[in-house]
């Protein structure tokens, strides 16, 4: 018995031979323009091979030619999310379920696009009605608890993830999503458990990989971090995520050469690739002997753009260089290394500057590391290298009077993830802060009044100069720096700045610190002005501070005997 052309075409479809299933269903389209189940099986088809507007246009004429039937509506609705058109496909989840009050994958497609759109008071309404409608049900729950984490409600996240869980326990949304919540409250031990558990699911799932190596490294399991990213690699072996992350650890341990190796997986991020096609030029092999100049630009933030740019000196001992910076650093580099030609980086999405016909090769800041700092002995090379503006700094030391001990403060960062562990309230510093005998002066970025006034209601001064603005004027920045004694920072930029001007510095770091600090040294590799006082255990900063008080306290002391601060 032969099939009809519509049931071969369906069986294309299903197939997965997309071409022929939509080259039948356009000719069956055709010959017959009214028919609303042919228009519904090509509007699916095109919105699985993507194309979502077109789909949208056949869709529409079903769902007004089915006007009762919810499905069509909740199909129509699909194309319409999946062509970010969120609001048009709220409004057709809302007829389905309109319709069909008990309709499950509508209820929580709603509940998805109105989170999407920013709406999360409404989003979560509407899991919450689906769970009075259809009782517990695992996709209802995970979903409302993505949504309640994105508002920040974090416990209400916690126990609908556990919810989830407890009726569908390998989903591993939930499983890396509840994860990330215990290892954010320091509960890494739990989030191991639960990691492992859902790899004996799911195996495969690099997501919980990368996940539960990020959990190893808070409870110092460092080579079992290393060996989970790298089950990530064999899993996926093109993950960017799997090596850079095994990066950080192999420089942490001081494993520079392979860590080195590691990083240059960053180079293969979107945002880096977005970068790299500005820079035509073969990339340096570390060659020093070049026909032209080598350029070097610039990939990251102020701290390490401060941090990798310090091997300039080095560099061009041997080597013609063009170097691309932060356009609020031209200053300070062209006045400490007036033999290097700096010029501003482009504004982002700008087109890509004609380079000089000159440029024999070019290399990102961070991949210097990797030719110029293969072992631990290679660091010996380093050193401050900065020299702020002469004038402004003595009128700021003059300004700040050199009565008592003139000590920076700064203690948070606008980095993403990591940067959590690293800041702190000001209000952790009122101990150290409370020491007479020292000016302190805010070297903080950002709008952080309120803070420095709860600080002056306690009879406490922490002085913000109006005159120097750290984001947008970092020659003025620096310059302030170094009409300091002393400063002590959270690891931000502030320490490299610190560091590479040569100013004393003392830098609070989490447990485990970032790669670059290395484990147990008291000692900077990078900066020798630089001693680090250590978390023993994350997130424990009142021993930290204690020790710092009590140093502070003894320098005071030798000051004012004095003795000069060191």
């Amino acid at each position: 018995m032969s099939q009809s052309p519509l049931a071969i075409a369906f069986a294309q479809h299903k197939a997965g031979r997309l071409a022929e299933a939509e080259a039948a269903y356009r000719r069956l389209l055709a010959a017959a323009p009214g028919n609303s189940d042919i228009a519904m099986l090509l509007g699916l088809l095109l919105d699985q091979r993507g194309a979502h507007e077109e789909a949208v246009q056949h869709l529409t004429r079903v769902a007004k030619a089915k006007s009762t039937d919810p499905a069509s509506h909740y199909n129509l609705a699909l194309a319409l999310q999946h062509a970010g058109r969120r609001g048009d496909a709220a409004i057709a989840y809302r007829r389905a379920l309109a319709l069909r009050p008990d309709y499950l994958a509508a209820r929580v497609n709603l509940g998805n696009v109105l989170a999407e759109a920013g709406s999360d008071a409404d989003a979560i309404a509407v899991f919450r009605d689906g769970l009075a409608r259809h009782g517990d049900q695992a996709d209802l729950h995970y979903n409302l608890a993505r949504v309640l984490q994105h508002a920040s409600r974090q416990d209400e996240a916690r126990a609908h993830y556990r919810a989830a869980l407890a009726l569908k326990p390998d989903l591993a949304g939930a499983i890396n999503n509840l994860g990330l919540l215990l290892q954010a409250s320091g509960e890494s031990d739990e989030a191991i458990a639960l990691y492992e558990r859902g790899l004996a699911a799911n195996p495969s799932n690099v997501d919980l990989l990368l996940n539960l190596g990020n959990s190893l490294t808070l409870v110092d399991r460092f080579d079992d971090a290393i060996a989970t990213y790298r089950r990530a690699q064999a899993v996926e072996p093109g993950n960017v995520d799997a090596h850079h992350f095994e990066s950080f650890m192999l420089l942490l341990l001081g494993r520079f050469k392979e860590g080195w190796e590691a990083y240059e997986w960053r180079l293969r991020t979107p945002q880096m690739q977005s970068k790299i096609v500005r820079y035509p030029q073969a990339r340096w092999n570390g060659q020093r002997d070049l026909a032209g100049r080598l350029l070097v630009w610039n990939e990251q933030g102020v701290g390490d753009e401060l941090m990798f740019l310090s091997l300039l000196p080095e560099l061009a001992r041997d080597m013609r260089l063009l170097v691309e910076c932060d356009p609020r650093l031209l200053a300070l580099f062209r006045r400490s290394l007036p033999a290097i030609e700096f010029v501003a980086r482009s504004p982002e999405g700008a087109a890509a500057p004609g380079w000089p016909a000159d440029i024999a090769a070019q290399c990102p800041a961070g991949s210097l590391m990797r030719q110029l700092r293969p072992d631990l002995a290679s660091f010996a090379r380093g050193g401050s290298y900065l020299t702020a503006d002469p004038q402004r700094r003595d009128a700021l030391m003059s300004r700040y009077g050199r009565d008592r001990l003139r000590v920076g403060i700064a203690w948070h960062t606008t980095a993403p993830n990591a940067g959590l562990r690293r800041q702190l309230a000001l209000s952790k510093l009122t101990p150290l802060l409370h020491l007479s005998g020292a000016h302190f002066i805010s070297l903080q970025y950002g709008d952080h009044a309120a803070e420095i006034a709860a600080l002056a209601a306690q009879g406490i001064e922490l002085r913000q100069d109006p005159q120097i603005d750290a984001w947008n004027d970092l020659d003025g920045w620096a310059a302030q720096i170094a009409a300091l004694d002393l400063v002590i920072t959270i690891d931000n930029s502030t320490a490299h700045m610190a560091g590479a001007l040569g100013v004393p510095c003392w830098v609070i770091l989490p447990h485990p610190p970032e790669w670059r600090w290395l484990l147990a040294r008291k000692d900077c590799l990078w900066w020798p002005k630089l001693e680090l006082f250590r978390q023993t255990r994350p997130g424990q900063w009142g021993p930290v501070i204690t020790e710092l008080t009590g140093r502070l306290a003894e320098r005071i002391v030798s000051n004012r005997d004095g003795q000069a601060l060191s």
